[in-house]
């Protein structure tokens, strides 16, 4: 709620010039006026009162929602009060009590409620990153209740959020090269979630309700060379163009402004980790010891790249799913990464800015992203890479590494290297297993399987896979297609 709702208002101080050492009428204005560039200078969005040595700063959106033609949708939010004290060297006091609420209505397809009790917030603004230089932020309950109407299916999903006792720090200093470096982490206590999904009339299907619940949970992010200022200027530029014949007559200032933009950031990486998870649904109780989650991407630059990352511990599914004879072979961990990198970001972006024209029906001229994919592809192919991803419990413990570059013409070609710890032992669950289980071909696999492998000093079995160009797949330097 942090990210997401302070900077985009208090951020706004970036332009000033202006140093005020004392609460004065004059200051008000100026600090009305600015913020008013990037919110609206309709009359009651934005009020700024002197007050002793501070400013009392209320940002209402109600102004604005009430002139919209909002077509029978509604968007309420309460006041935005915060003080603001000038600290001298273009530096600035925030601090925000009080609770948050807001209201979005859209008939037929969305209503959604959302309320932050006991909100508090308290940071230094620094007009020369555009951004906080440090803050912190505590909110005793977040609660979210949504309401999701397929008006073609007449189906309705009902989703109840609360998170309890979540407080966030943050730093902000900046980079050498453009922008602004910043580091965050984000504590939270119990979270809940519930999940209504009414019946389907037209596929058929029941309603399903499901529960989600856990004891905590912790998030980070971090980024480099945010370009801040030029994010701030984005959002003056549409607050003063906000018609479309406006926008096409001064394009080109836009095109300036979103150039200066790139890359957004240098890269942007988030980290999350939730404790004891438990998940109540029709089929039973599923559980985890902990769930994590990992992002990290660089942004529009030469050296494009996305890792995502994802692992769970303890996993326990209901009894209904599992039967007897295979309870052995439900994991207790599994982990997953995967990297796609030699793209690039930056010549696309340049090249579209470049041949952009709003005046123009669809912007850019036809085919062009046929221009557009050597810029983005150079080599021709990207590199898919898998790490550390595997699954395991104590019957077996399997692991897989791999990397594939793929391209839109081009054969997919690459090496992987899959072991296996305990396939002895799953061949036993296997053959064990009940004629109704469907499993007797899977016999015929596990011997082909071995038959292939290598088996290593410590038991285990390793297969070394390769793509070759010609097409051909190899399992330690055996060319399956000859097999019969």
């Amino acid at each position: 709620m942090r990210t997401k709702l302070i900077p985009a208002f208090a951020l706004l101080l970036a332009t000033s010039p202006m140093a005020m050492a004392a609460a004065t009428d004059d200051g008000a204005t100026h600090i009305e006026e600015v913020f008013q560039k990037y919110l609206s200078d309709t009359e009651g969005v934005v009020t700024v009162k002197p007050d002793g040595e501070n400013y009392n700063v209320t940002i209402d959106v109600t102004p604005l929602t009430s002139k919209a033609k909002m077509d029978g949708s509604k968007f309420e939010m309460s006041k935005l009060e915060f003080t603001l004290h000038d600290n001298g060297g273009g530096k600035w006091q925030f601090s925000k009590e009080g609770p948050l609420t807001v209201l979005i209505d859209v008939p037929g397809s969305l209503h959604l409620e959302g309320a932050a009790d006991d909100y508090s917030v308290t940071g230094v603004f620094d007009e020369a990153i555009a951004s906080f230089s440090s803050a912190t932020a505590e909110v005793k309950k977040l609660t979210f209740k949504e309401e999701f109407t397929d008006p073609k299916k007449g189906s309705t999903v009902n989703v109840e959020y609360e998170a309890l006792d979540t407080k966030s720090t943050s730093t902000a200093t900046a980079n050498a090269s453009g922008g602004v470096d910043f580091d965050a982490s984000v504590d939270m206590g119990a979270l809940t979630e519930k999940v209504d999904m009414g019946a389907d009339p037209v596929a058929g299907t029941p309603p399903i309700n499901l529960l989600l619940a856990a004891q905590s949970g912790t998030a980070t992010l971090k980024a480099t060379g945010f370009r801040s200022q030029s994010i701030l200027d984005l959002v003056a530029f549409f607050v003063a163009h906000q018609d479309k014949d406006s926008i096409i007559k001064d394009q080109s200032d836009l095109k300036k402004i979103m150039s200066a933009a790139l890359p957004v950031w240098n890269n942007f990486a988030g980290t999350s980790d939730v404790k004891n998870v438990k998940v109540t649904s029709p089929l039973g109780e599923f559980g985890m010891d902990a769930m994590s989650g990992t992002i990290d991407m660089n942004g529009a630059v030469k050296d494009g790249k996305f890792t995502e990352k994802f692992s769970l511990s303890g996993l326990s599914l209901p009894a209904t799913l599992v039967p007897p004879w295979a309870a052995t072979m439900v994991p207790k961990t599994m982990n997953f990464e995967v990297t796609a990198s030699g793209f690039d970001l930056a010549d696309p972006a340049s090249m579209i800015l470049a041949t952009l024209d709003l005046a123009t029906p669809n912007g850019l001229p036809p085919d062009f992203e046929k221009t557009l994919m050597p810029a983005f592809l150079p080599k021709g192919t990207t590199t898919i890479t898998f790490t550390q991803t595997g699954v395991a419990n104590d019957l077996y413990d399997l692991k897989a590494d791999a990397t594939m570059d793929v391209g839109p013409a081009a054969q997919p070609t690459g090496k992987a290297k899959i072991s296996l710890k305990g396939l002895d032992e799953v061949a036993k669950v296997v053959q064990a297993a009940p004629p109704e289980a469907g499993l007797k071909d899977v016999n015929a696999i596990i011997i082909v399987a071995k038959g292939l492998a290598k088996t290593e000093g410590d038991g285990s079995l390793t297969w070394n896979v390769e793509s070759t160009p010609d097409g051909k797949i190899l399992v330690n330097g055996t060319d399956v297609n000859t097999l019969k």
